[in-house]
């Protein structure tokens, strides 16, 4: 009978109890992103396209909302609501729009300087429900993101059964794409 190796980590658990079994390492940093010049006759085409990933996370988010709904409650599904509203707001997908015009570069970019920007503006605000890790437009904006790039990075929904999660950090549309049946 083969030898499996055996390693003990240690970190904060999001739920009780001990775990034994395979892990899944669930990468939620935000990836390297490539930068590059748009030509002035691209640039509308570069905004349709951000517009699309934009769509693409509004359905996304309706999806989780509804599917959040029907397993859990309304109370919790309230938060993707509440971050679909994001998406409408000036302080992010307005300001892409406008920095893209302005320095003629991709979305992706774009995206990640005014996401920047906006993590600045609420470190110096001292309440908890503004805590950069709290903040929801990370979350919103990651999903744009991803669906800006070719290759987005694997979601929890792709975790095998019976594992056990180990992720720097667990967005809520994270945890609700979680099959919790299958995660130990």
């Amino acid at each position: 009978m083969p030898r499996t190796a055996h390693k003990v980590l240690h970190g904060i658990p999001a739920s009780p109890g001990l775990g034994y079994g395979p892990v899944y390492i669930h990468d939620s940093r935000r990836p390297a992103i490539e930068r590059y010049r748009i030509p002035a006759s691209e640039i509308e085409a570069e905004i349709e396209r951000f517009d699309k990933a934009v769509n693409r996370t509004r359905e996304q988010l309706r999806h989780t909302y509804e599917m959040v709904r029907h397993k859990i409650d309304k109370t919790h599904a309230d938060i993707f609501e509440a971050q679909e509203v994001l998406l409408d707001d000036p302080l992010l997908t307005g300001a892409v729009r406008h920095e893209i015009r302005q320095q003629k570069m991709n979305a992706e970019h774009i995206l990640e300087q005014v996401l920047e920007d906006i993590i600045e503006r609420f470190k110096g605000i001292d309440v908890p429900h503004f805590s950069v890790q709290n903040l929801d437009v990370l979350d919103v904006a990651s999903r744009v993101r991803n669906n800006l790039v070719e290759n987005p990075p694997e979601g929890l929904e792709n975790a095998p059964p019976d594992t056990i999660i180990i992720a720097h950090d667990l967005h809520p549309s994270d945890t609700a794409r979680l099959s919790h049946n299958h995660v130990l």
